[in-house]
C-alpha cells in the first residue's frame, strides 16, 4: 500500500514519464472493487487528522491526470497552446482565475467521458467525507466544476467565474 502511494505521488508529480497508459485508467483501477463496472466519487482524505491534499486534476489538453502542480505542468508541456498563451499575456490575478477555468474545464471533459463510459473517478469540486451518490452531483454553469445539487445554489452565487459576483 505503501508503495502504491509513494509510486502514485511520484507519477502525479512527474511532468511527462512517457508511460502510454492513461493516469486515469490506473487510477480507476485501484478505486472502483475488482468485480465493478461503477463510477466512483474519491472521498476527503486526512492523514493522522490532517487534511491529505491529494486531489487528482485532469489536463484539459491531454487528459493525463496529476495530484500536483498542474499549474507548472500546463505552462511548460502546452505553452504553444493558443489558451495558455493568452492567459500568460494576463496579469497575475487574472492568471490565477484563468488557470483555475481550464482545470475545471479538463475535469468537466474527464467528468462527461467517465459518466458516458459508466466507470472511472468523477472529480468534484468539493470531495464527501461519507460516500455520495453519482446522480446527486451536477455541473456549475459557471466553473462547470460538480457540487451536489443541494451544494449548487449555494456555490454559484459565489463561483468566481459568476461574472455576476463581486
Amino acid at each position: 500500500s505503501e508503495q502504491n502511494q509513494a509510486h502514485s505521488e511520484q507519477a502525479g508529480d512527474q511532468i511527462d514519464d512517457g508511460d502510454d497508459q492513461p493516469r486515469d485508467a490506473v487510477l480507476a483501477d485501484e478505486a472502483l472493487p475488482k468485480d465493478s463496472n461503477s463510477i466512483a466519487i474519491p472521498l476527503c482524505s486526512k492523514v493522522n487528522g490532517v487534511r491529505a491534499y491529494d486531489k487528482e486534476l485532469c489536463c484539459y489538453f491531454c487528459q493525463r491526470m496529476f495530484k500536483h502542480k498542474i499549474k507548472r505542468h500546463l505552462v511548460s508541456v502546452h505553452k504553444s497552446e493558443p489558451d495558455i498563451l493568452c492567459i500568460l499575456s494576463k496579469s497575475k490575478s487574472d492568471q490565477k482565475l484563468l488557470f483555475s477555468s481550464l482545470v475545471h474545464r479538463g475535469n468537466f471533459n474527464h467528468n462527461v467521458q467517465v459518466l458516458e463510459l459508466g466507470t472511472g473517478l468523477l472529480i468534484v469540486g468539493r470531495r464527501p467525507k461519507t460516500p455520495a451518490k453519482v446522480d446527486d452531483y451536477l455541473p456549475c454553469i459557471y466553473c462547470l466544476a460538480f457540487y451536489l445539487g443541494k451544494d449548487l445554489y449555494a456555490h454559484t452565487s459565489v463561483c468566481q467565474h459568476n461574472s455576476d459576483v463581486g
